[in-house]
């Protein structure tokens, strides 16, 4: 459940909702078909848009499979992971939910391989450009913010989100 509805409901325990609590339980409600309906676009094209992102970056980072196991299978196993995250964070309108399951974490495995930020904003951003491309623009809208969220945080040195 969306993190700030969750609140509002433990904030509202012993009471009725307020006037404003409910527009906002009202603004959710009336947005979860056209989540869900996004979430279902993603689906659709997932394969495509993942095939497409690793297939441009081994064009442009052909050095990146030199002394890596099994590179390309794992960036497209991590992509997923992240577009996944995305998508379910999408439904639950919970950004939260992307930096707390995925992004964090990931970045953590990243810096240990010795991937750096600059290869994997240009995977995530990469990620991003293919999604606009293969969606519908309701869909893509939707998802946008959380795709550029996962370029920001994983293009970013694990050391300066630390001190940040």
């Amino acid at each position: 459940m969306n993190t700030r509805l969750q609140s509002m409901a433990r904030a509202a325990e012993g009471r009725y909702f307020t006037s404003d609590e409910r527009r906002v339980l009202r603004e959710y409600a009336e947005s979860v078909p056209h989540r869900l309906e996004a979430a279902e676009r993603v689906e659709q094209n997932e394969e495509g848009i993942l095939a497409a992102v690793v297939e441009e970056m081994r064009k442009r980072r052909p050095e990146f499979a030199t002394h890596r196991d099994q590179p390309w299978a794992r960036l497209y196993r991590d992509l997923q992971l992240v577009l996944r995250s995305s998508t379910q964070a999408l439904v639950c309108d919970d950004e939260r939910l992307l930096d707390e399951r995925v992004l964090y974490w990931l970045r953590s495995v990243a810096a240990a391989s010795n991937v750096s930020p600059a290869f994997l904003r240009e995977c995530y951003s990469a990620l991003r450009d293919q999604c606009r491309a293969r969606l519908p623009e309701s869909a893509f809208r939707l998802l946008a913010p959380l795709l550029e969220r996962a370029v920001e945080v994983l293009g970013q040195p694990e050391h300066q989100a630390r001190s940040a």
